[in-house]
């Protein structure tokens, strides 16, 4: 209750800083998997990012996985993959966000 509020990238919703570092880990795990593996599908980047998040979370993984997922490809940086239905990829203007 003492935390300071802070607000995602996107400006609506309102977090705490602790959930804040947890989607930035996630954000940032998610962006690796793709730079390191290609385009990944859903239940394939659940499996991947708790290993490069580095630590457990009560919080269902697949749902952390999927907000980060919709917010990068809101942003621009993943999109859709042509060659594999259902995957994302990193996205031309991405390139780089992992260097």
């Amino acid at each position: 209750m003492g935390q300071q509020a802070d607000t995602t990238r996107h400006g609506r919703a309102a977090a705490t800083a602790a959930e804040r570092r947890t989607y930035e880990r996630f954000e940032d795990a998610v962006v690796r998997c793709l730079c390191e593996d290609g385009p990944l599908g859903h239940t394939e980047l659940v499996r991947r990012v708790p290993s490069r998040v580095g630590r457990s979370y009560a919080a269902d993984v697949g749902n952390l996985v999927l907000v980060v997922t919709l917010d990068l490809e809101t942003r621009g940086v993943v999109e859709r993959s042509t060659g594999r239905p259902g995957a994302v990829q990193l996205s031309a203007l991405a390139s780089g966000w992992a260097a």
